[in-house]
């Protein structure tokens, strides 16, 4: 028979990581929210002031490429400046969709940027859903749901 301080401590940790599991889910939500909600915004031109790509590799999977930009755009004779480029996660990508990025970025003319119109400060390059978010929604969500499961069976045998 286990230790009381055991089951205690077990008890925590599994209502800790639940917690987390939770405040990563509303958060991905969230995010998925203004994923979504930014394709309905309105577009305008901006300049890039700076951009680049740092790559990190901790040895133990593949490199992950992080793009670094501030750009400004203009709404209503107001001058913004941000540093943008998506939701959930757009600045860390493979190695591809940093290049994707990149030669987007290099296109000449001016930068597409998409401002919220009711927050003219709020503006993203990319716009809208992808297939990422929908795959970050469904391992949120995945996650949460095994969490769930492993406090429900917790709890019954209590």
């Amino acid at each position: 028979m286990p230790s009381p301080y055991l089951e205690i401590f077990i008890v925590l940790c599994t209502e800790l990581i639940a917690i987390i599991c939770a405040l990563a889910y509303f958060g991905g939500i969230w995010d998925l929210y203004k994923a979504w909600d930014s394709s309905e915004w309105k577009e305008t031109k901006g300049r890039i002031l700076y951009f680049g790509v740092t790559t990190s590799d901790e040895g133990d999977g593949p490199a992950t490429y992080h793009t670094t930009i501030e750009y400004k755009y203009i709404v209503d004779a107001q001058i913004y400046r941000s540093s943008e480029v998506g939701f959930l996660g757009m600045r860390a990508a493979t190695k591809r969709n940093a290049e994707a990025l990149i030669k987007h970025l290099r296109e000449p003319g001016d930068l597409s940027v998409f401002y919220n119109p009711r927050k003219p400060q709020e503006s993203v390059l990319l716009p809208g859903l992808s297939k990422g978010h929908i795959l970050s929604g469904a391992y949120v969500s995945g996650v949460t749901c095994w969490v769930l499961y492993a406090l429900f069976q917790v709890w019954v045998k209590t």
